[in-house]
């Protein structure tokens, strides 16, 4: 399922950046559970779709899916 996701990798670099940036800015601002959670599935089904629409559109790795090499 991984390399269905070409997006896998800028997905988690987002949502590593956030849990970060959330970590160093504690001491001033609490964020709520939900809002982290809120930021976390909306990244998540940003780049789940992305993938789903950018494998369907790319006709070259389609075609190699089905006509493997000998």
């Amino acid at each position: 399922m991984a390399g269905r996701f070409r997006y896998l990798n800028l997905e988690l670099g987002v949502i590593l950046g956030f849990v970060g940036v959330k970590m160093l800015i504690t001491d001033w601002y609490h964020f709520p559970t939900w809002a982290s959670l809120t930021v976390i599935t909306v990244v998540l089904t940003i780049t789940i779709i992305a993938s789903l629409r950018a494998e369907g559109r790319d006709p070259i790795e389609e075609a190699a899916r089905e006509d493997p090499p000998d």
